[in-house]
């Protein structure tokens, strides 16, 4: 899915955080906890990472989306607990996420759609 129609798809959206699921980092990954079932997803499955912001009227919220091999697109959000942690494992794992603040915070109120790593 090109970067046009990630746009397209994601503005105006807003899930409420009883909605999000928790991210755990893990040595080979990182997992989503539900209540009923945990996703595992291990780091050498990721092709793609972007970054961007949706704007929530009042804020902005910031949003990852990380694309794997198999096709499936996920979408994290800063509001998810365990999200610093992420990020922080992210940046280890794949160093041309480093900086990222600089390219998508400001300014406010707009997409600031980014790629921050894809691979081959």
């Amino acid at each position: 899915m090109g970067v046009v129609a990630r746009i397209k798809r994601w503005l105006g959206r807003n899930t409420s955080v009883r909605d999000l699921l928790p991210l755990r980092v893990t040595p080979s990954g990182f997992v989503c906890d539900g209540s009923t079932a945990s996703h595992a997803i291990e780091w050498s499955d990721i092709v793609e990472i972007c970054a961007f912001k949706i704007d929530l009227f009042s804020y902005d919220e910031v949003r990852f989306s990380i694309s794997l091999r198999n096709g499936t697109d996920l979408e994290l959000s800063e509001e998810q607990p365990g999200f610093r942690e992420f990020v922080a494992a992210l940046k280890a794992r794949f160093p041309t996420v480093e900086g990222w603040e600089n390219w998508v915070i400001q300014p406010p109120f707009e997409t600031n759609m980014t790629v921050l790593y894809r691979g081959t």
